[in-house]
């Protein structure tokens, strides 16, 4: 698989490291140990690897130990409760000690309204992405990949990122 990502960024311009991929837990419960090995071997040739939906299906903790993983995406359901539920906050409080401690980017999925990006915001997640930042657009619309790549260096993994304690970058520009 990663010769043929590798060749396809080649094409475009574009370097692994200006990539990141997500594999939700359940992809790598289903390959087994090939898992490591494969997320290494992305890792060893530059691309970032991201546990996608981490909190849903077949969540373990051993998963962030063992696997070679860059960064973690909290899954939706958690983002959508954390407005209401003390028990959401509290493991996406949680998250980000683990991600602080483990030397990994952890993202916020799925951010939809103010409320909730109010709370990814307080309980410090340092990225968040959803429709509150920013709707699908179509491709013909959207600025070419060499400048989205640029954008990564920029905002980090995820696509938004703080850049005071009271507000949010997406692109360049304050939102």
């Amino acid at each position: 698989m990663a010769p043929r990502l590798e060749d396809t960024l080649r094409r475009g311009g574009l370097r692994p490291a200006d990539v990141h991929l997500e594999l939700t837990e359940e992809a790598m419960v289903d390959r087994g140990p090939r898992s490591a090995e494969t997320m290494q071997n992305l890792r060893a040739r530059g691309f970032r690897v991201y546990v996608d939906d981490f909190g849903t299906g077949y969540s373990s903790l051993s998963y962030l130990v063992h696997l070679p993983i860059d960064g973690i995406k909290i899954d939706r359901a958690f983002v959508r409760d954390l407005p209401t539920s003390v028990a959401a906050r509290s493991i996406v409080r949680a998250l980000v000690a683990v991600s602080e401690e483990l030397g990994v980017e952890l993202v916020a999925e799925g951010v939809e309204t103010g409320a909730e990006a109010a709370w990814v915001e307080r309980l410090g997640v340092p990225l968040a992405q959803g429709f509150w930042y920013a709707r699908p657009a179509d491709a013909a619309r959207l600025p070419s990949l060499r400048e989205l790549a640029s954008w990564g260096s920029f905002m980090g993994a995820g696509g938004v990122r703080h850049t005071t304690p009271s507000s949010f970058a997406l692109g360049g520009a304050e939102c």
